[in-house]
């Protein structure tokens, strides 16, 4: 929050400016692995990653991403989306700051 002061002879104006945070954009970096047929997908158009290579994409802060494996198969996530060990179909994350999954 900051504060606008404008003085003229004889008038004072004050008003209060904020920045909406939640419109911010952050980063969300996906790195894919695994077998060479397979991408990694976002339900929010922006990541197609293929096997092997890694890709970036901005969101507004507090977007809600699902991600998961073209194939439909359950995945090992790392990163944001890091689980207890078993294998989901998908990882969803909310993302408030730049983000690495893989």
């Amino acid at each position: 929050m900051a504060a606008l002061c404008a003085v003229l002879p004889g008038v004072t104006r004050k008003a209060t400016l904020t920045r909406n945070l939640s419109s911010a954009n952050v980063m969300l970096m996906a790195m894919g692995s695994g077998h060479s047929e397979e991408r990694l997908i976002s339900s929010r158009a922006g990541l197609n990653v293929a096997v092997g290579s890694t890709q970036s994409t901005n969101f507004a802060s507090s977007s809600s991403i699902i991600l998961s494996a073209s194939n439909g198969r359950g995945s090992i996530w790392s990163g944001a989306c890091a689980g207890s060990g078993n294998k989901p179909k998908i990882c969803k994350v909310t993302i408030t700051g730049n983000t690495l999954v893989t």
